[in-house]
Order: C-alpha cells, then structure tokens, then sequence
C-alpha cells in the first residue's frame, strides 16, 4: 500500500502576509514528480489555481479532514527547483506574497488555466498553462506604451553591416575582454562582470562570441534587453548567429500561444537562448551558463507594479544559482554598478574605443539663452539649423531628439494664467496638433481644445507653451520642404507593424531625417547618420529625482552615440556630429556628457550621493499612500510615520549607528494626483537593503491588514527607480 502523500500548495489568490501554503491530498494515480506542477484545488464551493511547492507526509491537519486535489495542470512540473527558489527570493525582496512571485515564473496563460490536451499549431506539446500569466511589462510612466511587438522589428536585419552569420575580426580590447570571460566560463565559478564599453565599441560582438562558447558547452543563456522593440538590431543578430531554432524571443506582446510554445520549449532544453525585455530573467533556461542585462542602467528594468522587482537584481540571483556568469554592459553604467566594480564587488572589463576604426562624434553645446531673440519659436538654434541643411544637402542623415511627445506641453491663459489640466491627475494636458486635441500623458484623458479659458471665460486668451516631437516635426517640414521626414514617438507607432515601417525607411534611406523621443536614443545602428541634433537637454533636470542628474547624462550620451557609426572618414568625408541645445551648458551633468566622460561624470556624482546617504552608500525604500480622498490619504501616511517611528525609525536629525533606518516625510508625491487617486509618499533609509527589509517585515506583520480594507492603498518599492 503506497503511503499517504501530501500537497503544500500555494493558492492563487490574496493573503495575509506570511500566510502558510495549504496542505491537499494527493490523488493515488497522480505522478511522483510533483514538486512544481500547477493544479486546481478545492477551496470552499470552488476550485482554485495553485502551485505545489513541497510533498510530505506529514500535515498538522488530520487527514480525515483533508481534501484531496482537484486537478493536474501540468503533464510535468512548470517550475524546477531553480524558478521556485526565484520565486521565494523575489517575493522575500520586495516584500510581496509567494503567490505573486510564483506568477512571474509561471508560463504564459492561455486564457483557461486548463490542459488543452493535444498539440499546439506547431505540433508540439505546449504544455497547459496556469490561471495567472506573467505580470504585464510596463515602462517608467512617462514611457508608458512605448513597447512594440518584437515580430515587427525583425525585418530591419538588413539595414545594418553587423547582422552576420559569421563572427566579427575582434579588436584587441574585444580579445581581452572574451578571454577573460571565456576563461571565467570555462572555470564554471561564476563570477559577476561590468563591461564598460563606449556607444560603438562592440559590446554585441563580444556577447555573440561568448554565448557561442556557453552553447558549445551545452549551457543555456538569457539575454536582457531594455525594451525589445527599442533594440530590433539585437534579435537580427543572434538570429543570424545562431538560427531561429536556437533564439526563443519572451516578449508579452507576443500573441499567448507563440509565447506559451516559446516557453515550454526552453523549458524543454529545446531551446539555449532566449532574448527579451526584463520579464525574460524568468526564462526557464534549464543549465543556465550566462545572463547578459544589456543596456544595464536602463530603468526599464524596473518593474513598477508588485512585485517591483529589477531585473538586475534576479538575474544576479540566477546566475549565483547556476555558479553561471552575469555580465552587465553599458556605455553609461548606473552608478550602483560602477560603485560595485570600483569597489571590487565585481569584476570591471572595458572597451574605450569604438570598432572598425569608427571615431567618436564631435559634440557642440549651444547656450540657447543667447539665441532667443534669433530663434523667433523655432525648435532650432542658428548653429543646428546650418548644419541640418548642410548635411541634409550632402545626402547624409540626421537624427532630431526631444523626449516630450505632442505639438506643445501645455495650454496657458494670458489673462489669468490658468494652466488647462486633467480632471484626473494633477498634471497640464498636452496639446497635439493631429488631431487637434488635449491629452493625458499618465492617464490617457482626450479633451477638445476649448475656445475660452474655463477659468475666467475669456476667448481667445489660451496661448501654446512649450513644444514636443510634432512642432519639431513641423519645423522640419517648414524649414526643409523637400526632405522626407519621419517621427519615432509612442503616438506615430500606435498601429501594428509601425515601428518597423518608420525605422525600415530609415534603414534603407528613405527618410533623411528622423524626429524621435528617447526611442531613437538607443539599440539604432545607422551608419548615414552623421548629425544628432538635442532639441532640449534640460526636460529632465527639474525632475525631484535623486537620479536625474544622472539619466540626463546617459540620455544624451546614448542619443549622441547614435552619431558617427561610419567607417573612418564617414559618407561623404563627413565625421559625426551632435549638436546638443541647452539653457545650462554648464550643468555638469550636460557638460561632461558632451565629452563622452563618464569616469569624470561618476566622481561628481558619487562624491555628492556619498555627501547625501543615497544610493549606492544606502538602500531606500518608498511607501507610497493614495486614494480617492486627499484627507485620508494625508491622515494614512502621517498614522503610518508614526508607525514607523514607534518600530524604532529615527528622524534625519538622528541618524547614528548603523543599525538605524532614516525616515523622510511623509509629503504629498511630486505627482500627487493620479487617475483621480490623490498621492501621498514616505521614504525609508538604512545602510543595507537586508535591514530595511527585516525593518518593513516587522511593520508588515504588526499590521497585516495595510493592503486591504480599506480607501487608502500602501505600496512599497524597494530601491526605487523613480521618486514620481
């Protein structure tokens, strides 16, 4: 007689926290292998979807009063021991339930979290899916929406000389760099890595060569880009490297089943690569040698829903599971990184030159306080108006970048200075001229452009300030009238298959100007691209942000590597050029941008953060407060602050030892209203990420009900990406 076994299953559903999985028996006829298999269980009069997450023998329940299990999702278990224990570290970092960390590592949902039986379009065993698919990819706020389907990019390979079957002739730095990794490879370790090459300098290549290496070892590897549809070039190469059988694109736009038949085949070890934004650190590669997080410093990687995991941050915590390698490459690393391989915490590598004898653009700032009387409204200053028409003139391209979308950013009253805002948030509508309407750029609101200021009711008083991506747009079309033109930008890539089109005319030149918000800053190769021009290198300094000084500084230095990808000598004779536009030419932030200096960058900014205890001195921690009623959001967070300090928080003023946890505020959120919920935040300081965690756990369990019951949401961000 078999013995009796036992089900710890975690149940799909909402809890207390640190609430226990629920204890199933297991049906005689059901396989041995079960740890990690999705089920149905009963749960009153229904049936609910779960994970077994453990088999005993053994239960505190009387077995007579134990239900057996309803269902057997999966044919084999979804999770390996690997995913579960990324599962329990996720949940355990960001302070979320299991049930909500286990989600992320699930396969997609085909809608119906039951076997489907038989086999998938391709005619293979998909694999049933659970209840729950993968938490959505949503970007910072102020890019929302600026993700594309991965299928519309892959037709772009042609357009760039780097999509090859065959590896690259590597430059003496490249060769360095792929010994050290190889042999790190080869050792089977592991070991954490920065790669610090500049924008040009054949990053891609190296991972190409590596990842070769790991394939020939029977070892898997994941690929992390910042946002699949920003960087097309990259699946067009490891498509050609390695063939469309060996590359698994997870990507949450893809249509379920293509995603799901992706999943199960990596699952399967079909499958050794996979490419994808940062829900693709859960890829269930089964020998995994290798994580690669390109673009690291990307805030995109970021996920701002629960559970607010980084990317980075798992894929560091997959990679020690396998003792595989993770290797971080920027041109401008984030300074956590930097700190972290400065200090010996990881290994730095670097690439200081561009490849194929490409020269670094040459970068002028131009101080737009002494060209308002010359501008007359115009986006452009004499000096890149020039050069526009010049390169233009020479049959060369140039890239336009503005990272504020519309025709203008807000909409004022002369007479009584009303500024036209959303009835939802507390933010000013943005006018767009096609077609003439006032929209939302958080919430989404379209409101018709009023005839009379709805405050004081005068007509004909409200004046267009400020300008986004269609006014410069316009001005190309006024200033050159015979130039194709094209606009990258959330709103001209709304429909299928647009995103592709626009830089597909790019690519084969026809297009000779290209006007685009932070999509055209990175993953673009265009070897005619001789001229960048900065419209605005300001629009993100007055940000009340720890980071903006920083995202400023890898913003511009991205978009200008986007110039002089030629070979020595460029098209035409011409050598790259940028042009960046800025009311603050010395703000040191632009400044040292525009020398391609990030060494100097980073020791101005380390030396003010380590002044402040930010960030990579501490870690942070953001609870934000928000509902329908201001008040009670207000009262929430000032109720929670005390809390906070009877638990044993202290105040700026007294901050001493180490053990301590530093609180700030609360105050109301520099968006302090939202999709008609009012905002209030607090944040939490402490010298290690482990006491802050142990800190909100403790404050966790003495008020298990702060998430539920009640008008007021509370959600916590550990190590934030942004203070919005």
């Amino acid at each position: 007689m078999n013995p009796t076994r036992i089900a710890r299953v975690v149940l799909d559903r909402a809890g207390p926290p640190g609430e226990r999985p629920f204890d199933y028996l297991i049906p005689a006829d059901w396989p041995q292998e079960l740890v990690g298999s999705r089920v149905r269980a009963p749960l009153g009069r229904q049936t609910a979807p779960g994970w077994i997450i453990e088999v005993t023998g053994e239960s505190v329940i009387p077995f007579n009063q134990l239900k057996p299990l309803s269902r057997l999702i999966d044919p084999f278990p979804a999770l390996n021991e690997d995913l579960l224990a990324t599962a329990r570290h996720v949940s355990a970092i960001t302070l979320v339930p299991f049930y909500l960390a286990l989600k992320l590592v699930s396969p997609p949902d085909r809608g119906r979290g039951l076997a489907t039986g038989g086999r998938s379009r391709r005619g293979r065993e998909p694999g049933p899916p659970p209840e729950a698919g993968l938490a959505p990819e949503l970007l910072e706020v102020a890019a929302a929406g600026e993700e594309l389907a991965a299928e519309d990019s892959l037709e772009l390979a042609p357009a760039s000389p780097f999509v090859t079957p065959r590896p690259l002739n590597l430059t003496p730095a490249q060769e360095r760099v792929l010994r050290r990794l190889t042999a790190a490879l080869e050792a089977g370790e592991g070991g954490e890595f920065l790669l610090y090459g500049v924008t040009g300098s054949g990053k891609t290549e190296v991972y190409l060569q590596l990842i070769e290496r790991a394939v020939e070892k029977g070892l898997g590897a994941i690929i992390l880009v910042p946002e699949i549809a920003l960087t097309p070039q990259t699946v067009a190469r490891f498509q050609a490297r390695f063939g469309p059988e060996k590359v698994a694109l997870l990507h949450h736009r893809l249509p379920v089943s293509e995603r799901a038949d992706a999943w199960w085949r990596v699952r399967r070890g079909e499958v050794p690569i996979v490419i994808g934004p940062r829900s693709a650190v859960f890829a269930p590669v089964p020998r995994l040698g290798l994580v690669v997080v390109d673009e690291e410093h990307e805030p995109s990687y970021k996920q701002d829903e629960a559970p607010r995991y980084h990317a980075r941050e798992v894929a560091r915590f997959r990679a020690r599971f396998h003792r595989g390698l993770l290797v971080l490459g920027s041109a401008t690393p984030s300074l956590e990184s930097f700190y972290e391989a400065r200090t010996g915490r990881m290994h730095l590598l670097e690439l200081p030159e561009r490849v194929g004898a490409m020269t670094m653009p040459r970068v002028t700032l131009v101080d737009l306080r002494q060209e308002v009387s010359t501008r007359m409204g115009s986006p452009f200053s004499r000096t890149l108006r020039e050069r526009l028409q010049e390169e233009v003139s020479r049959g060369n391209q140039a890239i336009l970048f503005l990272n504020r979308r519309g025709t203008a950013s807000f909409l004022l009253c002369r007479r009584c200075g009303e500024v036209v805002e959303c009835p939802n948030c507390r933010v000013s509508l943005t006018y767009h001229a096609r077609p003439a309407s006032l929209r939302c750029h958080y919430c989404g609101i379209i409101r018709e452009v009023p005839e009379v200021c709805p405050r004081c009711g005068e007509p004909g008083a409200l004046h267009l300030l400020g300008m986004g991506t269609e006014r410069v747009e316009a001005a190309v079309r006024e200033l050159l009238p015979n130039v194709r033109v094209g606009r990258l930008d959330t709103d001209s890539v709304r429909h299928r298959g647009a995103y592709e089109e626009i830089l597909g005319k790019f690519a084969r030149r026809e297009l000779e100007i290209l006007v685009g918000t932070q999509m055209v800053a990175k993953g673009l190769d265009f070897p005619g691209v001789t001229l960048v021009g900065v419209i605005l290198a300001d629009t993100s300094l007055g940000f009340p942000d720890l980071r903006c000084t920083e995202r400023t500084f890898q913003l511009l230095t991205q978009v200008a590597g986007r110039a002089g990808r030629m070979r020595s000598g460029g098209e035409n004779g011409a050598r790259g050029e940028v042009i960046v536009q800025t009311y603050n030419p010395e703000q040191y932030s632009i400044l040292l941008a525009s020398r391609f200096d990030y060494p100097g960058f980073y020791r101005q900014e380390i030396t003010l953060r380590r002044l402040l205890r930010y960030p990579p001195f501490t870690s942070l921690a953001r609870l934000v407060f928000s509902g329908p009623q201001e008040a009670e959001v207000q009262d929430k967070s000032r109720q929670v602050a005390q809390e906070l300090l009877r638990l044993g928080a202290t105040t700026v003023k007294e901050w001493e030892g180490e053990a301590e946890v530093e609180l700030i505020g609360p105050a109301p959120a520099p968006l302090s209203r939202l999709q008609r919920r009012y905002r209030w935040h607090l944040l939490l300081k402490a010298l290690t990420r482990d006491r802050l965690l142990e800190f909100l756990w403790e404050w966790q369990k003495s008020h298990p009900s702060r998430e539920r019951g009640g008008k007021v949401r509370i959600s916590i961000d550990i190590d934030p990406a942004s203070m919005l």
